[in-house]
């Protein structure tokens, strides 16, 4: 509920000011249909470079990511931009390649769906990857090759000569937004950080064979609500009578409300499309929108609006100390009730080796979708989300998780795979003889799954703070019951908030823990601070 009244307020005022000021920001560099411009022919103009388009990446994960990039001594620098609107794939993605003309954009409208499906630039059509990829190189007058990240972090090596051939790579990622779609946000795993892990991996890689410029931006952002709650659906209906809609309606009839944001399209510069975009003044969904998974975009919230540009021009990577030496990777799985342990020694096969690196390792499932690793705790040199560092013939333990969308997985058991991300390894993959069980009933802890899940009217103990009781509730509600301090800066859309709200929540549970009718452990990963509950 605080959340909510939060993100309603702050959004009715930057909505306020966007009716009084127009819906532009006042400098060109600023606005997404200019990212080509300003941004990434400078870079194309220096050498290769690779540009990665990530669906759905919101300000506040591209400093997440930023940071991560620092940890491996790089200096990368981030600016602020507005997405175009409505705020939605077929726009931003087609806003990204450059598709304007004297700063105006010409839509083309699917008259029959009431939606833009992208942008017609001179006589060309830009509304798929393809046309994507031909309008980059037909501007840029460079080798444009184009690819998934989840194929290059898979099968970076069988990709390496496409790569090596292009001049502007661009690596095009839809893990957050799909994972919002299908429910995983909501399901206690952070997906932020598996798609920051990926882009971190794949930049080193790429380093590796020339590669110096990198550029990271987003279509747009997206607004989250937990889907049980009242707040995330409007009491205003769609102002007419189209399917889909959620948070946008492109109209042809003039809208006068004070329920609605109406915006000509020719005040944002959209040339020959005499239609009004109509939006929700509240960050909210329509109350006859379909259903979704509390995950959704298209509108003009700050959240949906202001995207991050990340740039890095690295210097060109210093070859490592000649690395000849080979391993062998040594595992055993030992199976639990929804936590698993893995037993792990990478064992050098010269033994006259006086100084062996350190090696980096990722620990994933073997060609599966809709279901994701976790390692939640290890005695490694250091672990985050699936990546582990060790030292070669040192014993270590891995204890991990298996996290499930919503969506249907058809495989009820995947083996799993450690490998090395390094492209020059001469570390071969492991793949598990033993399967681990995929169904959602094998994800509760081992505390936790005797434990009845608590309804929403639930009471609570007296005079809580607010925070405290925001945390509290959302614990509770969470499928895994389990929290993490990445999912409470989620919730409170705050960093300072969160952070307050962690050290409140962990002094109620020293001080007053007895007053609950279930225990409620802290453990320490990857994410920070979990919070987990058990039983009494």
């Amino acid at each position: 509920k605080e959340y909510s009244e939060w993100i309603e307020s702050t959004n009715q005022h930057y909505q306020a000011i966007c009716e009084k000021n127009g819906f532009l920001p006042s400098q060109s560099q600023q606005l997404q249909r200019f990212y080509f411009q300003y941004f990434l022919k400078p870079l194309t103009d220096l050498g290769k470079t690779a540009v990665f388009f990530v669906d759905a990446m919101r300000y506040e994960v591209g400093e997440l990511l930023k940071t991560k990039l620092e940890e491996n001594s790089l200096k990368p620098t981030i600016h602020a931009i507005y997405a175009e609107l409505p705020t939605i794939t077929s726009v931003g993605m087609n806003a990204l390649v450059p598709t304007e003309m004297n700063g105006e954009l010409e839509p083309l409208i699917d008259k029959d769906q009431k939606s833009i499906r992208g942008f017609k630039t001179g006589n060309r059509n830009v509304s798929s990857i393809d046309e994507r990829r031909l309008i980059l190189k037909e501007i840029s007058k460079r080798h444009v090759e184009w690819i998934n990240l989840e194929e290059l972090h898979k099968n970076f090596k069988s990709n390496v000569s496409r790569a090596k051939s292009a001049d502007l790579l661009v690596i095009h990622s839809l893990i957050i937004d799909k994972a919002g779609e299908e429910g995983f946000l909501d399901s206690g795993f952070d997906f932020f950080e598996d798609t920051i892990s990926k882009i971190k991996i794949s930049i080193e890689q790429l380093r590796e064979i020339g590669y110096e410029n990198f550029s990271i931006v987003s279509d747009h952002g997206f607004i989250q609500y937990d889907t049980s709650s009242e707040y995330s659906r409007s009491n205003s209906v769609i102002p007419s009578n189209f399917k889909g809609a959620r948070r946008y309606v492109i109209q042809e009839d003039r809208i006068n409300s004070q329920v609605y944001s109406r915006v000509d399209m020719s005040s944002i510069r959209y040339k020959s499309a005499p239609l009004d975009l109509v939006f929700l003044r509240e960050p909210k969904i329509f109350k006859n929108a379909p259903a979704n998974k509390g995950f959704f975009h298209g509108g003009n919230s700050m959240q949906e609006r202001i995207i991050p540009v990340i740039t890095l021009r690295s210097e060109k990577k210093i070859e490592d100390m000649p690395n000849n030496i080979s391993y062998d990777i040594v595992a055993e799985i030992f199976l639990g009730k929804g936590r698993h342990r893995l037993d792990l020694q990478l064992n050098s096969k010269q033994e006259d080796v006086l100084f062996k690196q350190n090696q980096e390792l990722l620990i994933e499932l073997d060609s599966v979708e809709n279901a994701k690793l976790r390692i939640i705790s290890s005695n490694s040199l250091k672990f985050d989300n699936n990546e582990i560092i060790i030292k070669p013939n040192v014993k270590y333990t891995i204890e991990f998780e298996i996290v499930t969308s919503s969506k249907l997985v058809f495989q009820e058991k995947a083996s799993v795979k450690i490998w090395s991300p390094i492209l020059k390894s001469k570390i071969l993959p492991w793949i598990s003889q033993i399967k681990v069980p995929l169904s959602s009933s094998s994800f509760k802890n081992e505390d936790a799954s005797e434990i009845e899940t608590p309804n929403r009217n639930l009471s609570l103990p007296s005079e809580l703070e607010v925070d405290v009781e925001i945390v509290l509730s959302a614990l509770i509600k969470n499928p895994q019951k389990m929290l993490t301090e990445v999912g409470i800066t989620r919730i409170f859309d705050d960093s300072r908030r969160s952070a307050r709200a962690v050290r409140m929540f962990s002094n109620f549970l020293q001080n007053r823990g007895n007053e609950l009718d279930f225990t409620i452990h802290i453990e320490h990963g990857a994410e920070g601070k979990i919070f987990r509950i058990g039983k009494k």
